[in-house]
């Protein structure tokens, strides 16, 4: 995410336009400085009470545990959803202003990777809201008595994995709409043609994002769901890789039909894919 969206999404989107920077630049800088600080302070609670000892998923009643570490990781979790939310929306507000066109034509008319910066930005305004109320449900048991994961008390266990799968669940669309983008606008620059099947891929992109939304339940098969819940979260999971089958078909469809070769946008994914391999073995080294 820091690297498609906030790295390239920053670098590319404006030069796209032919535009000087981001409409709002300052809250762009105060966006990247929220989220290196939420990564100091994430790499500072591993180091307390033997790290953060309440799941990867932090499912109740675990956070609920006396320990500081899960202070340390819930706050910064606050600020980088702040941090993505502000991002998002400076991302969106450039691409109106840039490209002068209404919501519909913006949907009809952009290229591919505008086009997936613009969802994955939809889907970062929707998802961390929801992630911020599940912290505060854990600070204020945590810290003020509250009853929410405790059902003793009248809590529910579940309402905190349902929230918390809401945002984990788009981050993974998340994560690869802004590559699936990349690779079409790589596609169609190298091919000196639009992308075949236009409007298929904007279904198929708009179709990704709303159902990464609401199949979020597959993570949760063993709390209990009754009859009619599984099958249809197992049917949600199976439809949602149609979208996908569309956009690479679409894509082959425009390699086929045009003459170029492959070698420079092979160079060119193959760029990205180290990139983002480094940056992941540095994150992975400095914890130890």
């Amino acid at each position: 995410m820091p690297i498609l969206i906030g790295g390239f999404g920053n670098i590319l989107l404006p030069l796209m336009p032919c535009s000087s920077d981001m409409i709002f630049p300052r809250l762009n800088a105060f966006s990247l400085w929220l989220a290196l600080n939420s990564l100091i302070i994430m790499f500072l609670s591993t180091f307390i009470d033997g790290g953060v000892n309440a799941g990867w998923t932090s499912h109740a009643p675990l956070p609920i545990i006396n320990y500081s570490s899960i202070d340390l990781m819930s706050f910064p979790l606050h600020i980088v959803g702040l941090s993505s939310l502000l991002g998002s929306i400076n991302l969106i507000v450039t691409l109106l202003k840039s490209s002068n066109l209404s919501i519909i034509n913006l949907f009809l008319f952009l290229p591919p990777y505008r086009r997936s910066i613009f969802f994955t930005s939809v889907l970062l305004i929707i998802s961390p809201p929801v992630s911020a109320g599940v912290i505060t449900m854990i600070i204020s048991d945590r810290h003020f008595n509250r009853p929410s994961l405790d059902p003793i008390r009248g809590g529910d266990l579940l309402l905190p994995q349902h929230l918390s799968w809401f945002l984990r669940h788009p981050e993974a669309h998340i994560s690869i709409l802004p590559a699936f983008g990349l690779i079409s606008e790589m596609i169609s620059k190298f091919s000196q043609c639009i992308i075949s099947g236009r409007d298929s891929m904007l279904i198929a992109l708009l179709i990704t994002a709303v159902l990464g939304c609401i199949v979020r339940g597959h993570h949760m098969f063993m709390v209990g769901f009754d009859l009619d819940t599984r099958p249809y979260l197992t049917f949600a999971t199976s439809i949602i890789a149609i979208p996908t089958g569309i956009k690479i078909l679409n894509r082959l469809a425009t390699i086929r039909s045009t003459c170029f070769s492959l070698i420079t946008i092979s160079l060119n994914l193959i760029f990205l894919l180290s990139l983002n391999l480094l940056i992941i073995m540095l994150l992975i080294s400095s914890l130890f």
